[in-house]
């Protein structure tokens, strides 16, 4: 009897934190509240404290994919998975040596295949690595396909037509946003070619931007030009938090598969920057979520664009401004995980990295289309 209790002792010690940790997060939504709005809900929270994590739904998981821990010195390289069926965090999945840990490019492909491309290997602002890996999701399997022609930082990664598609970010020397555009053959989680091959390179260079893929074109919105850089000469390349990089824009741009083209849309009407792991698609409608106004503002809203009639929407706000939230919609819902929340309500500046996870339901417009 006592060993039964202590161990639903301990169970119950592990659990209570995070329940404590949900029903404060309702109770300061519920005080925050906008009449028709987005409804929060909080999920269990994540193990540890993570921001510029990629994302990916997987059938009926959600993963979370490195990104920094609770601040630049601490770098997370792993891969959580959400259960959505069960509500519970699994089994975490190793990522592979060397691969790196934040400002990555990232896409699924038929809820079998996870690729990366690029990012930051380490803390801080190291450098960026040219490597792209593919992971078996059943089974846990690791494999490298060929490297980019160059290094990257936060590219978009995208596929269709059997190919993916690395587009913008910045290279070696870390602040400069680039536009060149690269696309490899895959099929079956394998390249079917020795090398990226160029495409037509995104009318503006830009950096910390997401995209999508609708039917078989590619989407990227807003951004900035710049980015922050390390103390030159500095062994540990500290992040210079003097100048986070800008300006940001609006601009953004769909990319024709049919005839390798881009094309100007319609631009961003709040524009945002740090969305390259916020930006989701639920059928053929974008949705992109908080971000920054610039560099060091954090949004709270969640701007949604319908292709099919070229048209931005406000969908609504987020529980609080926040930037770089790891953001997925699966079913008729969009969730949150982690993300950087700004100081205050009233003051935007960068504040604490989270853990924690929400999920709202789409409104009608968005569920019907």
């Amino acid at each position: 009897m006592q060993s039964l209790r202590r161990i639903l002792g301990n169970r119950l010690a592990r659990i209570a934190p995070d329940w404590s940790l949900m029903r404060a997060q309702a109770r300061e939504f519920r005080s925050r509240r906008r009449t028709d709005d987005l409804q929060w809900r909080p999920l269990p929270p994540m193990r540890h404290r993570r921001v510029e994590s990629a994302i990916a739904v997987v059938g009926e998981q959600v993963l979370v994919i490195a990104g920094y821990g609770n601040g630049l010195d601490e770098v997370l390289h792993h891969i959580d998975r959400f259960d959505l069926r069960r509500g519970r965090w699994l089994e975490p999945i190793a990522m592979p040596p060397g691969s790196a840990s934040s400002h990555l490019g990232c896409t699924c492909v038929e809820n079998r295949w996870l690729y990366l491309a690029g990012g930051q290997v380490g803390p801080q602002c190291r450098p960026a690595t040219d490597q792209v890996w593919a992971l078996e999701i059943e089974h846990g399997n690791w494999h490298a396909l060929p490297s980019l022609p160059e290094v990257r930082y936060a590219p978009i990664l995208l596929h269709a037509t059997d190919r993916l598609h690395a587009i913008g970010g910045t290279g070696p020397e870390r602040p400069r946003g680039r536009c060149e555009h690269w696309s490899l053959g895959v099929r079956d989680g394998h390249a079917t070619e020795p090398s990226w091959r160029e495409e037509p390179p995104i009318p503006i260079a830009g950096t910390h931007r997401g995209g999508v893929k609708i039917g078989e074109d590619l989407f990227a919105f807003g951004g900035q030009q710049s980015d922050a850089r390390a103390f030159p000469n500095d062994p540990a390349f500290t992040c210079d938090l003097s100048d986070l990089g800008g300006p940001v824009f609006g601009d953004s741009f769909r990319f024709s598969t049919a005839d390798r083209s881009w094309h100007a849309i319609a631009p961003i009407p709040h524009p945002v920057s740090h969305t390259d792991t916020s930006v989701t698609r639920h059928g053929r409608v974008a949705i992109v979520v908080g971000g920054v106004l610039d560099p060091n503002m954090c949004g709270e809203l969640v701007q949604c664009y319908e292709p099919d009639h070229d048209r931005w929407r406000l969908l609504g706000h987020l529980p609080r401004p926040m930037k770089n939230v790891a953001a997925a919609a699966t079913g008729d819902a969009v969730l949150l995980f982690g993300g950087q929340r700004s100081k205050s309500g009233e003051d935007l500046s960068n504040g604490p990295i989270l853990r924690e996870a929400w999920s709202a339901p789409l409104p009608s417009r968005v569920v019907s289309r």
